[in-house]
């Protein structure tokens, strides 16, 4: 009897699997994708000679492009392929600019923290090893420390990733750039240090936190583009701002040369600041992509108002200057056409669109955005001179599908969802790029 039981079940258990395994052989033999508009305010005519192309993919091997009119005429063509090698998403290059940890911990082994040679620059690692070389084991201690006993300038540090030449790069422990920026750490910063030591004699804990809300911190910011590495220093709250007045070539955007296929450093000796502006003046810096090859956009905000500044990366020559009606970082969309600036706060999300008329942005339209499922990084544009798409991913199971938002001068004319058939609970699809968008 049990045996026949078990046999049961066994069969039960491979006809569900089997099950499952078909309907999604099913979905995924599908050549055809089906999309279906949902309209939550407004007017689809809005949208008319709007296209919009929804690319998803299981895996590396199987791929769907998906393109349809916002009016559903005419219907949705699919583009399938299938690739038996496979293909990865390409690789971007990236950079990491920071200074030194006064938040975190580590967990390591005692005779390691005690070794000189470990690798240990970019945490307050002193005041851990001091305590550490005391503890019994099982114990924990906790103290207070002074952060300019152990730092006199916040420590910096600068990597860098190419995959398409397979090269990474950092500062190899120089204290080059510390020294360049020599960012002094404020004699009244305190963090709390408490170290464990395990049963064992060896495991070692330990956690570093500030105290209070003193937001002595700053952000570093970095982007790789062509030839060079662009940085970039502001501080994090405006209470308590960091000391940038030390920087040997003054505050500003600064620059370093990418490495050369043949070179094994970073020639962090020839940073060269391309931007001064005033440290006191400024609250807040961003580095963007701009829509044209060799233009570099700088958002910074400063005395209050934020400021954009398109640089020519040839010449370091600000080509363009724009004060906006802004008092903070905006997540950025753009096209060469159109650029909107998008503010975020707990609830609601507001745009300012500047339209491209005769080589220079004017202001096109500010309005607040309706509630909607967003990724800030996931919109599209298009732009036809008097009506403003923007496009979006969203989706119940995965983002394979899309939002769309049609402006005119006037305002919202259209809101709506294309809620794509590869939105399945059956089988996980996904997308690396958001949804393309045209006028035709």
């Amino acid at each position: 009897m049990k045996k026949r039981l078990i046999c049961y079940l066994a069969l039960v258990l491979l006809a569900v699997f089997a099950l499952g395994g078909l309907i999604q052989y099913g979905m995924l033999s599908q050549t055809e994708i089906t999309v279906r508009e949902e309209t939550l305010s407004g007017d689809v005519a809005a949208a008319k000679g709007l296209s919009l192309t929804l690319e998803v993919q299981k895996g590396a091997h199987l791929f769907w492009t998906t393109s349809f009119s916002a009016e559903a005429q005419p219907a949705p063509t699919t583009n399938f392929t299938y690739s038996l090698q496979g293909i990865r998403q390409p690789s971007v290059s990236t950079v990491n600019f920071s200074s030194g940890s006064l938040n975190g911990g580590l967990s390591t082994s005692l005779s390691h923290l005690l070794e000189e040679s470990g690798n240990w620059s970019d945490l307050l690692i002193e005041p851990v090893r001091e305590i550490a070389a005391t503890l019994e084991p099982g114990e924990t201690q906790s103290k207070i420390v002074a952060v300019a006993d152990y730092w006199e300038n916040y420590p910096m540090f600068l990597q860098l990733s190419l995959p398409d030449t397979g090269y990474y790069y950092d500062d190899n422990g120089s204290d080059f750039l510390t020294t360049y920026f020599q960012i002094p750490v404020p004699e009244d910063l305190y963090v709390s240090v408490s170290v464990s030591l395990g049963a064992d004699g060896e495991d070692i804990s330990s956690d570093v936190q500030p105290l209070e809300d003193l937001e002595y911190d700053f952000l570093c910011d970095g982007m790789v583009r062509g030839e060079w590495i662009y940085l970039s220093l502001s501080a994090a709250s405006s209470a308590n701002r960091p000391d940038f007045s030390h920087i040997r070539d003054g505050y500003g955007i600064y620059r370093i040369p990418v490495p050369q296929v043949d070179e094994t450093t970073l020639n962090l000796e020839a940073i060269e600041n391309i931007l001064p502006f005033s440290a006191a003046d400024t609250e807040a810096v961003a580095l963007e992509e701009s829509p044209w090859e060799g233009i570099l956009e700088i958002f910074t905000v400063e005395n209050g108002r934020l400021r954009l500044r398109l640089l020519d990366e040839a010449t370091c020559a600000v080509v363009e200057d724009y004060w906006l009606d802004a008092d903070e970082i905006p997540a950025v969309v753009q096209n060469e056409d159109v650029l909107v600036l998008l503010f975020w706060d707990a609830e609601r999300c507001r745009f300012l669109a500047y339209a491209r008329e005769n080589g220079y942005y004017v202001p096109w339209l500010s309005n607040e955005m309706p509630q909607d499922n967003y990724f800030w990084y996931g919109f599209t544009p298009a732009f036809d001179g008097t009506h403003l798409a923007l496009t979006y991913s969203l989706g119940e199971h995965s983002d394979v599908s899309a939002g769309l938002q049609v402006y005119d001068r006037e305002g919202l004319a259209y809101h709506g969802r294309f809620i794509s058939s590869a939105d399945s609970p059956l089988v996980w699809l996904n997308t690396y790029n958001p949804p393309a968008l045209r006028w035709d």
